[in-house]
């Protein structure tokens, strides 16, 4: 019986549990970053590997509005599918325009 033979099934159980207590550790330093001070910078990766794949997708296509109205009736659907309360768009519309403002 040879241990170190790769298709021995203790070898691939070895491997299997080598490769789950990565996962396990990988969701756990995750969940943990989360809930410390980089959840922030965390979350700003989320939001920009969104919008990378949002950009090579045949989606793009379908962003495109032709009139102003069209425009905002799509920011505030998808503000409400982001989350944001339909009370809190106003605050968020005013805090758009005044960073374009200092740009």
């Amino acid at each position: 019986m040879n241990i170190r033979n790769p298709k021995h099934p203790l070898h691939e159980k070895q491997i299997r549990l080598a490769v789950q207590k990565m996962v396990q550790q990988t969701l756990a330093e995750l969940i943990n970053e989360e809930k410390t001070e980089t959840s922030k910078e965390f979350k700003k990766i989320r939001v920009k590997r969104f919008f990378e794949k949002l950009e090579n997708s045949s989606l793009k296509n379908l962003l495109k509005f032709n009139n102003t109205g069209d425009q905002a009736e799509a920011i505030v659907k998808f503000a409400d599918l982001v989350g944001v309360p339909k009370g809190k768009i106003n605050a968020m519309v005013q805090g758009l325009k005044d960073a374009s403002k200092n740009d």
